[in-house]
């Protein structure tokens, strides 16, 4: 008996009928798309026929790996970091067929309202944390209870002044409306101390922390002085660093940078210009006293220029010496056909690196160094090559000399109160004295 062939027509019809089961498959996750801390996420699938692996990714979708045990049409998982998630269906032997990817933002919002402890009788304390609030998503929303204490209930650090124990409760919000709660008590009756800190050491950057309970500081600034000329002693010194004095109000905890400025290097027949000294916070200055300058043995005058209190250098002495910096410039150069020599010095603003007092090429060169930008005078080149007295460092530098004559003084600067400064006061290295 001959079997029947099956009609063409229904063999095309199965064929087309397979295809549109295996293009039918249209998947859908419905969720979340930002998490707090402590949330959990559920994915639910729909529109899928067949076996489920769902997966994750934490590299923006470029590699992925399956979930152990995710399975079902439904995903429950707690996500730490931002994380992408789909769902792989396979149905026979259709190919795979790949969800919508969902895109999980996390929120691992932290934050400190500060330790419990004394605010400073009299005197606004800063609460809160350093930083008050991190790790959660776009700007923060601040809202601190007790407002009528604070100088501001939507800050991250308000200032508190109170008369009685007071507890703080803060609420912090970021972008996605996750939030977190700490809270702070403070108690009146801490007082402020009085003392002075004395800093001599030149060449590096030293650290100032603001007492408790402080809210404003006196500082004093001296400038070192020029170096001197060795073989033709008893001629006079290098030029006078400046004085400056000033008030600052501060914040107890707040942290500054001072730098002492180092005396100008001495040369058998010319010498360095003396560094600045000052006291800023980062490579901001408050308060700079300039350097002296160096000197030449033949110059007329025997002396170097001191330092002044104005923002700008002093130009240095002679026929075409180098000019003295504005403002936090370096000092100019005298050019010495062919080589420029015994730069000026370097001010606060120069370079927050400090400066070399770059001189010329003469083996008898002195210089010296400075550091945070308050530089040391320019050298001076010995005698048989060009006597030339370097210019004094500060918050600009001054000008260094022409042949056989001396450098100028450096700038200085003060941004305090209750300003007291003198020009060209201060011999030997450079000094600073912070007093409360």
């Amino acid at each position: 008996m001959r079997k029947k062939l099956p009609n063409p027509r229904n063999l095309r019809w199965l064929v087309a009928m397979t295809l549109v089961l295996c293009t039918m498959l249209g998947m859908q996750v419905q969720a979340q798309t930002a998490l707090c801390n402590g949330d959990s996420l559920t994915l639910n699938l729909s529109g899928q026929t067949g076996a489920i692996q769902w997966q994750s990714s934490t590299d923006g979708g470029i590699t992925w790996s399956s979930i152990p045990g995710a399975n079902s049409a439904s995903l429950v998982d707690y996500p730490t970091v931002q994380t992408w998630y789909r769902a792989v269906v396979t149905n026979g032997t259709c190919n795979p067929f790949y969800s919508d990817t969902t895109h999980i933002v996390r929120s691992n919002l932290v934050i400190d309202a500060g330790l419990d402890g004394q605010t400073c009788t009299g005197s606004p304390t800063p609460i809160g944390g350093s930083p008050t609030a991190s790790g959660g998503l776009g700007a923060y929303i601040y809202l601190w209870s007790n407002s009528a204490t604070l100088s501001s209930p939507s800050v991250a650090n308000p200032l508190a002044t109170i008369s009685s124990t007071t507890s703080y409760v803060l609420t912090v919000t970021d972008s996605i409306g996750c939030s977190a709660m700490d809270t702070l008590t403070l108690s009146p009756g801490g007082v402020a101390s009085s003392g002075a800190d004395t800093f001599t050491v030149a060449g590096a950057v030293q650290l100032f922390t603001v007492p408790a309970c402080v809210d404003s500081i006196t500082i004093e600034c001296w400038g070192a002085q020029g170096g001197a000329v060795t073989a033709y002693s008893p001629f006079p010194q290098g030029g006078l660093g400046a004085r400056m004095r000033g008030k600052f109000p501060v914040t107890p905890g707040q942290v500054l940078n001072v730098v002492v400025g180092a005396r100008g290097a001495s040369d058998p027949s010319s010498s360095g210009g003396g560094g600045g000294s000052g006291v800023g916070v980062g490579n901001t200055p408050w308060i700079v006293a300039g350097g002296g300058a160096g000197h030449d043995f033949q110059d007329p005058s025997y002396a170097g220029a001191n330092a002044v209190v104005t923002n700008n250098g002093v130009n240095g002495n002679g026929s075409g010496p180098g000019l003295g910096g504005i403002a936090g410039a370096d000092g100019g150069d005298h050019s010495y056909t062919p080589t420029d020599i015994s730069r000026g010095g370097r001010g606060w603003l120069a370079g927050n690196t400090g400066s070399t007092g770059l001189a010329g090429t003469s083996l008898s060169t002195t210089f010296t160094p400075g550091t945070f930008g308050l530089g040391g005078g320019g050298g001076g080149v010995g005698y048989g090559y060009c006597n030339c007295g370097g210019g004094g460092g500060g918050y600009s530098g001054g000008g260094s000399a022409a042949i056989n004559y001396s450098g100028g003084g450096g700038g200085s600067y003060n941004t305090g109160v209750q300003q007291s400064n003198t020009p060209g006061t201060w011999t030997g290295a450079g000094r600073v004295i912070i007093s409360w």
